[in-house]
Parts: C-alpha cells; structure tokens; sequence
C-alpha cells in the first residue's frame, strides 16, 4: 500500500469512483498510485511535462505493484496534451499557480468544457481561478484546507454548473469552506491578508494608474477579508 501526505490524500478523497481521471504535473505518482490501490479509478493518465517526475513514477510503480498497471498510462506532455477530448472525464492539478491552471484550461477550451470534475489546488491566485471558473462554465461547490510545513493550501471541487448553481459575492474565500468554518480557515484569510497587504505596498511605490488600481483593489480584498473573520467570529 501507499500513504499519500495530508495534502495528497485530500485531494485523492474528492475524486469519485469509477472516475476516468488525468493527473497533471503528476510528479511521483502518488496520487495515480493510490486512485490504482484502492479501486477509486479503473482508468488514470499520468502526465508531467519533464520526463524526470515519469521516471521517478515507474521506480515507484516498480517498487510498489511490480511494474504499470493496466489502468495508469504514463505520458509526457505540457498541461492537457496528455489526454484526447472524452478521454477522460476528471482531472487533478495541483502545486502550481492559479494563473497557469487558467492557461492550461484556456489553451484548450474544448477539452475543459468537456470535463465533468476537476479537482485544483493552487499555491496563489486562488480568487482569480475562482472566478475563471464561475464565469466558464463551472462550480466551485467545495473544498478543503490542509496544512502542509508553515502553509495552509486550499483544495478546490469543481464541477459543471447547473440551473442551481449560484454566482459567489465574493471569489476570495470558498463558500463553502466558510459555512463548514474549517479550523484552518482563519490561518488561510490571514495569510491572504499578508499577501495583499503586500501586493498594495508594492503598488504604492508607483505612480502609475494600473498601480493605482491594483492597490485599491487590494486594499478592498482586505477589507472584506476582514469583515469574512469579524461577521463569521472565526
């Protein structure tokens, strides 16, 4: 068997059984592995864009099961090059930017749109994605935080919205998150908090109008955060 960190393995609990699932940026493996062990996928693509992570896979797969199994196919690839449209109908992401999953969904639209879940975690830009996604067609309809070394991720569930699917106030905090008023989730604004403070001191060291904006926007992400801790009492 396979012990997936904290972080891994709450990813791994939200994709469903019986999921025909493509990992991106797989990495080790793990997740793949464990989808495999444990009877949630019958059907999984491993890909990664170096073939370093590919190799490191096929040690453990090795290792673990005695070879690749019939339901984990390896390829190497940049974002969703590694899978054919229908292919599969689920996907994980997760460790890299929410900007750069963005560029991976915009560089090939039909292939987004046709997926029926995708499970994200982004190490930034986490209200920007939130927003990609409600206005393209999608539902960020839960998620997790977890706590990883000195940081608290946050994991997203999307799926394709529905006629009851119902546009956030705001983008910056998982509602859904926030009605479950997770442990983790004051730690997690925050920190938030820290970032845009420090996004609105850079801007304030110029004179130019798009400055001007990004600062005043950071300041009112703030100010709302707030408002999230004080309203909720977290």
């Amino acid at each position: 068997m396979i012990k997936l960190t904290d972080r891994l393995q709450k990813i791994a609990d939200f994709v469903p059984r019986g999921a025909r699932v493509a990992d991106i940026g797989t990495d080790h493996g793990f997740i793949p592995l464990w989808l495999h062990l444990n009877g949630i996928s019958d059907y999984i693509v491993a890909g990664d864009v170096n073939s370093g992570p590919l190799e490191k896979m096929k040690g453990n797969l090795d290792r673990i099961v005695g070879g690749c199994p019939e339901s984990i196919v390896m390829r190497q690839g940049s974002g969703f090059e590694v899978f054919r449209e229908g292919e599969v109908d689920t996907v994980v992401i997760a460790g890299m930017g929410g900007r750069l999953m963005m560029d991976i969904f915009e560089a090939d639209r039909a292939k987004t749109a046709s997926l029926k879940m995708m499970i994200l975690q982004p190490r930034k830009e986490q209200a920007g994605l939130r927003k990609w996604l409600f206005d393209n067609g999608f539902d960020v309809y839960d998620g997790s935080l977890v706590r990883e070394s000195r940081f608290v991720w946050e994991i997203m569930a999307v799926r394709k919205a529905s006629s009851g699917t119902t546009i956030p106030k705001q983008y910056e905090v998982n509602e859904a998150i926030l009605k479950r008023r997770d442990p983790l989730l004051r730690d997690f604004i925050e920190n938030r908090i820290g970032v845009l403070n420090r996004i609105a001191e850079e801007a304030e060291k110029s004179a130019s109008e798009v400055a001007a904006d990004g600062k005043s926007r950071a300041e009112s992400a703030i100010k709302m955060l707030r408002r999230l801790i004080t309203d909720n009492d977290l």
